[in-house]
């Protein structure tokens, strides 16, 4: 599925929502990516996903700042992942762990255009052995967001030769089990915020 909506603002915006949480209903599992520019609401569109989605959800980003900003934890820390150009997963012996990623329907990723290519893969692989699945993402859904023209990750000198011998880029769509999902759904914000004098807008983003 794709989606590129530029009507009134505040229609898109309702109208994105609507597609991304009837997508979240099913019972197959959806890979969304959600894209646009600065100011065009995606973070809004993840706390609106936040409050009216039911199903059981984990909210991480790539950094300290961003996952603060969405209320979340950086990627390392919730899925307890250490910081080496391709991590190595182990099962948990932590029960609690074990039970957090067992229960999981929903991952939210913000600022996903910052995400390697390998930390990607061992979030997959994280959710594959603590969900005893061989799906990607253990079969949970996943709402990724982010704007590949605004923030690339960031990758060491001395890292760069060993991720292109393994990946086509560094981006998380070079990802084996981005890869592996059959239809990943894309959805772009279009209408700018910041460029309206909506008043209607300016109160939904904030």
């Amino acid at each position: 599925m794709s989606s590129s909506n530029s009507e009134n603002p505040v229609s898109a915006f309702d109208s994105t929502l609507d597609d991304i949480l009837e997508l979240l209903e099913e019972d197959t599992q959806h890979f969304i990516y959600l894209t646009g520019a600065a100011g065009t609401g995606k973070t809004t569109l993840i706390e609106r996903v936040k409050d009216e989605c039911l199903l059981k959800k984990m909210v991480v980003a790539p950094t300290g700042v961003a996952a603060l900003n969405i209320g979340g934890s950086t990627i390392n820390s919730a899925f307890r992942i250490g910081f080496d150009t391709f991590p190595v997963i182990q099962e948990s012996k932590d029960p609690r762990f074990k039970k957090l990623l067992k229960n999981l329907e929903l991952l939210i990723i913000d600022e996903i255009s910052m995400v390697r290519a390998p930390m990607l893969d061992a979030i997959s692989e994280t959710l594959q052995i603590h969900r005893n699945s061989s799906k990607p993402f253990g079969g949970i859904h996943v709402l990724a967001c982010g704007d590949l023209f605004q923030l690339p990750p960031v990758v060491k000198e001395n890292e760069e030769t060993a991720i292109f011998e393994r990946y086509e880029s560094v981006y998380f769509f070079s990802a084996d089990n981005f890869q592996a999902i059959e239809k990943p759904s894309f959805f772009e914000l279009v209408s700018s915020f910041r460029q309206q004098d909506d008043k209607e807008f300016y109160d939904l983003l904030n």
